[in-house]
């Protein structure tokens, strides 16, 4: 003998199967958190600047320190005025939150030319105290703000072409 099922009802019957629960399932929570924290700001109030100096015969450095601004010279080098100054940020934040620092080196070029000069050797001043690397880590304070001097040495080639030379450097801070 022979059942004959119409379709509707095996259609049924095999979708009532598949959306069987099986009896071994079972939920589980958790918690999650975040932090909201202000956009950092930083704003360059006071541009680095070198001087103005004679081509020298034999290499030579200009350093501009980051906590007093004071400039020094190597022997080969010969000072004619010009404005001499550190540069200056006011980084702002979240307060008491870490902030990590980093500058690299970078280039001076000639204004109409390709002659270069590598500033390096970058140091920080942050909030007056003593010259350090640009790394690591700094908190914001109380006040979520930082002033920063940076200051550096500009390595001068022998017989470096005469000119004016400019070029930009970027200090980044990011919260970590």
């Amino acid at each position: 003998m022979r059942l004959a099922l119409p379709l509707p009802f095996l259609c049924a019957t095999l979708a009532g199967l598949a959306s069987v629960t099986p009896a071994y399932a079972g939920t589980g929570s958790g918690t999650t958190t975040t932090s909201v924290r202000r956009p950092l700001t930083i704003t360059n109030t006071q541009s680095m600047a070198f001087g103005s100096l004679i081509r020298p015969t034999a290499a030579g450095t200009v350093t501009i320190n980051a906590q007093t601004a004071a400039r020094a010279k190597s022997a080969a080098i010969s000072w004619v005025g010009g404005t001499f100054q550190r540069g200056l940020y006011s980084v702002n934040g979240t307060p008491n939150k870490i902030v990590t620092l980093s500058m690299p080196s970078f280039l001076l070029t000639r204004v109409s030319g390709t002659q270069t000069m590598t500033v390096n050797t970058l140091r920080m001043s942050v909030n007056g105290g003593a010259q350090a690397t640009i790394t690591g880590t700094r908190n914001l304070g109380a006040t979520g703000t930082l002033s920063i001097g940076i200051g550096g040495r500009l390595n001068v080639a022998a017989n470096q072409v005469a000119g004016d030379y400019s070029g930009n450097y970027v200090l980044t801070v990011n919260y970590q």
